[in-house]
Formats: structure tokens, C-alpha cells, sequence
């Protein structure tokens, strides 16, 4: 069923366009049959607006309805199962957004896609990877997995048309404490990033998330968002400056954490970590991030934090959610300088999708008419004032004159070059839904035949 809905889109599509074709042929040559009258114009255009409609319904309206399939190959089973389960996933969404945030709901909410190794992704969100999203304060976790692994296409192209003009607001890529980021992984990464961003056609702002380790709990610890920003096209230098810039906060807010209770080192921790060289190590680990082929990625910032703490075992949080939310999301104050980023920053087009093309050589098609038709209504208005001008004086001037005779000539010069246009056909910039050719021969010819026989009795 999808296979013959997406032909019966491009055969509206390649209607669409022989129809201009067809249109665009019969401005420039004289076409008998499609020149009878101003309405014949009419009717072609609302040919042309309810192709167009159709194939813009046929693409952004049928392929996302949920069609059932019940016979199918045994080995297309799993395909399918997959897709409709993310089909299903992404409408749920949909509507639960939509019910909490209204029609206007785009606007409004945030969508993150968080990934990396699916330990690190629970330290960080507990609970995302096995509701795949979570939702809370207008912001929307994305469960994106392993940047290793091959993407779901499935589950990139339902994202990608749940929020057409910018599928995601920001990738996190979530790193455990164990992980050092070496070229290698790196080059991975941003494989894996590019991968994403062609399935989306979307590349959106990259921040790295690295989980430190504390070999007590600190899970009562006053949590705050602790990271840098980095600017468009930073280098290493940016980078070392940012992080240098950070440790007098680090140092100010550790040492009062600390004092409310020895435990709570994480900050000073961080900071004295900093200090004794992970600067220049976070230097080199982000080279490759920053090197000028990889602009088409924005590299927005770098976040620390401790895992997050567990109050719920596990293999019991389903089963103490609260009743009909299971995608409720506290989102911690350690989130808050990427969601307040979000809002600031955005990413960047990839490609030019067929959808956006079509839709950008649409609209082009029409400027060019509306520029043809303003041009054609001057000249056409300026003819016609300018034939009822010569008409109105030789009424006005019923004596025989050389006035007279010249302005009878001049009016014959424009009756036989609107003869000619009938003949021949108009030029071709005079020929955009408003050529009134024949009706201004009709309206001139009874003018000039009146003079004509004044001055020739006179």
C-alpha cells in the first residue's frame, strides 16, 4: 500500500510538472487551443493548484498514516514489528505533546537525542533507554543509543517528520568516566554523527557529557549545570580558555559544598582535576572535533557531572511510575545550561531533501508568475490607456485637422498591431493571464471606423 501511495505521489508530481511545461510553452509559442479566452487560463491554473495540492497531501498526509499490512513474508515480520513500534512510539509522542503543550507545540518543547554506551545513557537518565523518551519542564530526551552501531532508519525518518523544519535541538553524546576520548573514537563519533545527521537532514549542536566517579555517594549534594560553551568554530585555544575560566566558580562553589558537608568534593574535586592537567588534555581530546572538516558540526559545549543517583531498583521502576505517566521526566538543574543553549543556538540543513526542493522550485515557479504578472498587467494597462487616449481624441476633436489625420493614423498603427497579436500572438511578457488583445481590437475597431468615415465625408 505505501509502495502505490508513493507512486501515485510522484505521478502527481510529474503531472505537476508537464502541466508547467505545458504552460510555460504556450507563453513563448502560440498554441490554438489553449488561446480561445481568459478562461481557458483559469482553467489550467486550477489544474495546476489541485495537482499540487494533491501531491503535497499524497506526500506530507498519506505516507505518515499507520497502514496495516496483515500478510506479509515471514523474513519482512521483524521489519515490520520494528517499524510500526517506532511508528507508534513517535505518534505517542506526538499526542502526548500536543495534549500538554497544544497545536503549538514545536515551538515550544525541546528535543535532545542523547547518546553513547547504554550504561552511561542510565547513569545520566534513569529510565531513558527503556522508555526510549522522557518528557518534562518542555523538554524532550530522545533515546539515540550507541553512535557505533548503524542507525535505525526507521526511527530517524518517524523523528524527522514529527518536527519537519528542525527534527532535534541538540545530540548529547554521553561519556562514562572510564572513557577517554582518542582519535580514533573521535573519527567513530562524528561518523556516527554524520550518519544521523543525513538521516535527519539535520545537523544539529553536539555537546559532550562527561560522568565522573566519586567513591562515596553525594546523592543529597546540591546539583547545579557545570560546563563551558564553546563559540562557532572554536579551536583548542577556546577550548583551554573556556575550561580555565570555569575554575574560580568550581573553586568558590566547591569550597561552600564542602563546608556544608565533607562529602560533597565533586567540585573541588573537578577543579583541582583541571588543574593538574586534564586541561591539556581535554585540549588534544577534542582536536578532532574542532578541525576545520568537521564545521558542519557544531560543538557547543562541554558538561561534567556525577551519575545520577537511583531511588527505584531498576527492574522495579516500571512498576512504581506513576500511574498513566511513564515518560514523566524531572529533569535535574544539571540539564539546564544545555536547555537554555538550545534556545539560543541551532543547527544546520544537510542536503537539500526532494520534499524541500520541490517545495523551494514551487515557490520560485511562483515568483516568477507573480513577477510576470505584474509586468504584464503594466504593459497591458499601459496599452489600453494609451489606445483609449488616441480613441478619446478624436471624439473630443471632430474637426478636420492634421491632429486629426495623425492621431487616426496612430490609432490605426495600434489596430493593426493588435491584429497582429491575434494573428501571430501577443509577446510573451504580455501573455500572463492578463492579455486583453482581442476585447481591445473589438472595443477599438467601431472608434476608428467612426472617424475613419468622419474625416474621409469631411
Amino acid at each position: 500500500m505505501r509502495k502505490n501511495i508513493r507512486l501515485v505521489g510522484f505521478g502527481l508530481l510529474i503531472l505537476v510538472i508537464l502541466l508547467l511545461i505545458v504552460l510555460l510553452i504556450s507563453q513563448i509559442n502560440k498554441i490554438p487551443a489553449i488561446i480561445e479566452g481568459y478562461s481557458t487560463w483559469l482553467k489550467i491554473g486550477a489544474i495546476i493548484g489541485i495537482s499540487c495540492i494533491s501531491c503535497v497531501t499524497a506526500q506530507f498526509v498519506l505516507f505518515e498514516r499507520h497502514i496495516e499490512t496483515p500478510f506479509t513474508p515471514d523474513d519482512e515480520n521483524y521489519v515490520n514489528e520494528m517499524y510500526y513500534a517506532t511508528a507508534e512510539n513517535n505518534n505517542e509522542l506526538k499526542k502526548y505533546l500536543q495534549h500538554r503543550y497544544s497545536f503549538f507545540w514545536r515551538r515550544k518543547v525541546r528535543l535532545i537525542l542523547v547518546t553513547g554506551d547504554d550504561a552511561a545513557i542510565e547513569q545520566l537518565v534513569p529510565g531513558l533507554r527503556q522508555q526510549r523518551w522522557l518528557e518534562g519542564q518542555c523538554t524532550v530526551l530522545i533515546y539515540g543509543g550507541s553512535l557505533l552501531s548503524e542507525p535505525d532508519n526507521q526511527q530517524y525518518a518517524a523523528l524527522r517528520k514529527l518536527r519537519r523544519g528542525r527534527p532535534l535541538d541538540g545530540i548529547v553524546r554521553v561519556m562514562p568516566s572510564s572513557l577517554t576520548l582518542t582519535p580514533q573514537i573521535s573519527e567513530s563519533d562524528l561518523h556516527g554523527l554524520e550518519k544521523i545527521s543525513e538521516l535527519l537532514g539535520y545537523a544539529a549542536p553536539v555537546w559532550l557529557w562527561k560522568l565522573c566517579d566519586s567513591e562515596w555517594s553525594q546523592a543529597d549534594r546540591a546539583v547545579q549545570a557545570v560546563g563551558v560553551s564553546f563559540p562557532l568554530r572554536a579551536n583548542e585555544d577556546d577550548v583551554a580558555r573556556q575550561l580555565a575560566q570555569m575554575l574560580p566558580m568550581l573553586r568558590e562553589q566547591g569550597m561552600h559544598q564542602i563546608a556544608a558537608d565533607t562529602r560533597h568534593d565533586f567540585l573541588l574535586r573537578l577543579g583541582q582535576q583541571l588543574i593538574d592537567g586534564e586541561i591539556a588534555q581535554w585540549r588534544w581530546q577534542l582536536a578532532p572535533w574542532l578541525t576545520a572538516s568537521r564545521q558542519r558540526f557544531a560543538l557547543r559545549g562541554l558538561m561534567f557531572s556525577l551519575p545520577e543517583p537511583r531511588t527505584v531498583d531498576p527492574y522495579q521502576e516500571a512498576d512504581t511510575s506513576p500511574a498513566g505517566q511513564p515518560h514523566l521526566l524531572t529533569l535535574p538543574a544539571t540539564w539546564q545550561g544545555i536547555v537554555d543553549d538550545c534556545r539560543r543556538l541551532r543547527g544546520h540543513h544537510v542536503g537539500m531533501a526532494w520534499e524541500r526542493g520541490l517545495a523551494c522550485g514551487l515557490l520560485a515557479i511562483l515568483g516568477l508568475w507573480a513577477a510576470g504578472l505584474l509586468l504584464s498587467f503594466a504593459l497591458n494597462y499601459s496599452q489600453i490607456a494609451s489606445v483609449a487616449g488616441k480613441a478619446r481624441d478624436l471624439v473630443a476633436h471632430p474637426s478636420v485637422s492634421d491632429y486629426q489625420l495623425t492621431a487616426l493614423h496612430a490609432l490605426r498603427n495600434e489596430a493593426g498591431r493588435l491584429v497582429q497579436d491575434g494573428q501571430k500572438g501577443a509577446p510573451w511578457y504580455r501573455r500572463f493571464g492578463l492579455d486583453h488583445h482581442q476585447q481591445l481590437l473589438d472595443a477599438v475597431l467601431p472608434w476608428y471606423g467612426v472617424a475613419n468615415h468622419r474625416l474621409i465625408r469631411d
